[in-house]
């Protein structure tokens, strides 16, 4: 059903665009400034200096959806996983230590494929640049 209600004849006859307005909510107001305190957390250059990208946005949604998801299958399904090694409150802390723990290498690894890209393309159009110094903010 919500993947129908992401059509636009659905959008447009029966909620007015309530999916497109949600994402567009949580991106701005929590997953973008979220994912600005994780490159500022690990030092990495900031959005000023190259705005998020799509794939950073993917990673952090994949985030939301696993975590927010957990939550669906527990409590509107009442499909908890008894004996479950981690469950309950301790998995809020895990999931977060793990999205932190892998945060630092996937924002350096999908801005250093963007940097390539932009390598190339640089490459093509004038002769070639250097993408040295883009996942470290202040030359550090």
């Amino acid at each position: 059903m919500f993947l129908a209600g992401g059509s636009a004849t659905f959008h447009e006859h029966y909620c007015g665009g309530i999916n497109r307005r949600y994402f567009c909510i949580m991106e701005q107001r929590f997953l973008r400034p979220l994912w600005v305190e994780v490159r500022a957390e690990f030092g990495l250059i900031g959005p000023e200096a190259l705005p998020i990208t799509n794939d950073e946005l993917d990673y952090i949604w994949s985030f939301h959806g696993g975590t927010c998801y957990h939550g669906i299958r527990q409590y509107a399904f009442g499909n908890e996983k008894p004996g479950a090694a981690v469950s309950g409150k301790d998995l809020p802390r895990v999931l977060i230590g793990a999205f932190v723990e892998a945060a630092p290498r996937v924002v350096a690894y999908l801005l250093e494929v963007k940097g390539r890209k932009r390598h190339r393309h640089a490459v093509g159009k004038a002769g070639g640049s250097s993408s040295t110094g883009l996942l470290i903010r202040n030359g550090t």
